[in-house]
């Protein structure tokens, strides 16, 4: 009967740390981002991970058509088209986005094509109310102590 033979491997001088988990956020970025905004890395990164995840593969191919849209303003045109393949897809959570736009599809076909905006309005309602709740005591950490910086364009003594 032949003895078992022990290996020993030599202990090396370099150790490399597992690479580090990916984030939310970081995936986020990567979807949601145009891809000559990505780095190098990043673009690795991602086309790895995308052969990895069919469901995630599919859903990147269905945001950046959307987010052109917004950029390019053709939601009259391209609005319906892309909500019946998000409809063919079988990606729960952009199917429930899909839903919740075609409840008001006019207002977010107006808003897909047309140049108008609320931006401005929106900015002034946010800081009203920022203004309130730091009146009447309900301010968040963000916003207590900040009374003076708030300001409606005019002298603020």
């Amino acid at each position: 009967m032949a003895m078992p033979v022990s290996v020993t491997r030599p202990i090396s001088s370099k150790f490399e740390p597992p690479p580090t988990p990916l984030t939310v956020g970081q995936v986020t970025r990567w979807v949601t981002s145009h891809p000559s905004h990505l780095s190098s890395d990043d673009k690795v990164q991602f086309k790895a991970l995308l052969e990895r995840s069919p469901g995630l593969a599919d859903l990147a191919q269905h945001v950046p058509t959307f987010a052109e849209m917004t950029m390019k303003r053709t939601g009259a045109s391209a609005l319906k088209t892309w909500l019946a393949t998000v409809h063919a897809a079988d990606i729960p959570p952009l199917r429930s986005f899909a839903r919740g736009i075609e409840r008001d599809l006019d207002a977010v076909i107006n808003g897909l094509t047309l140049p108008y905006s609320s931006g401005a309005v929106e900015g002034n309602v946010t800081r009203v109310k920022a203004l309130k709740r730091s009146r009447y005591g309900r301010a968040n950490s963000t916003f207590s102590g900040s009374s003076s910086s708030v300001t409606f364009g005019g002298d603020p003594t």
